[in-house]
């Protein structure tokens, strides 16, 4: 279940963002929890989801539910948009709905890397 906005008290732990324009969002079931970090830009979320890896095997079933209720909640939201690195983590984004709108090779610490822009329209 995706709890409503949160304050976290250690998010660099888990690599999410504290700001004011940035909510954190927790999925919970049954101990297992993944966090979404959000913030608006126009009419989309630009969000970012971490979780211990233990609970990487719900990522699939919280980053739906978390769609879901964005989509709910907010009736401006037209778009959910997220920056992703990791290739497990395109395809599961990929099998949620998402779609791939942009693809860039850029360096980071020294190694190139493949970065995504994925996105789920409403």
């Amino acid at each position: 279940m995706i709890s409503d906005a949160i304050d976290i008290d250690e998010p660099g732990r888990l690599g999410l963002i504290k700001s004011e324009k940035c909510r954190v969002y927790e999925w919970s079931d049954n101990g297992e929890k993944v966090y979404f970090a959000a913030a608006r830009k126009g009419n989309a979320l630009m969000i970012h989801l971490a979780a211990e890896k233990r609970n990487w095997l719900r990522l699939r079933d919280a980053l739906n539910e978390f769609c879901q209720k964005m989509f709910f909640v907010y009736d401006w939201c037209k778009m959910i948009i997220a920056q992703v690195g990791k290739r497990s983590v395109i395809n599961l984004a990929l099998k949620c709905g998402f779609h791939i709108a942009a693809q860039k090779e850029v360096e980071l610490d020294g190694k190139l890397q493949n970065i995504s822009l994925v996105v789920r329209v409403r």
